[in-house]
């Protein structure tokens, strides 16, 4: 996984036929699901909000901050 560039996309197809393109990109729409990044506003910065998690277990979104 490298930062700040694609790492692979996730591509929604609609039953009408149109499709939506989500690129991954860590750290701006990829997150690891285990723990968080270090951000210090230095070597490693994120002027963007945390993404949400999803708890797959209970089915329900949870901030683990």
């Amino acid at each position: 996984m490298q930062s700040r560039i694609d790492n692979g996309e996730v591509v929604v197809t609609y039953t009408d036929g149109s499709a939506t393109r989500l690129a991954l990109e860590n750290p701006t729409t990829w997150w690891p699901i285990d723990t968080d990044y270090f951000i210090d506003d230095f070597g490693f910065r994120r002027p963007e909000p945390i993404p949400p998690r999803v708890d797959l277990q209970r089915a329900r979104c949870a901030q683990w901050i």
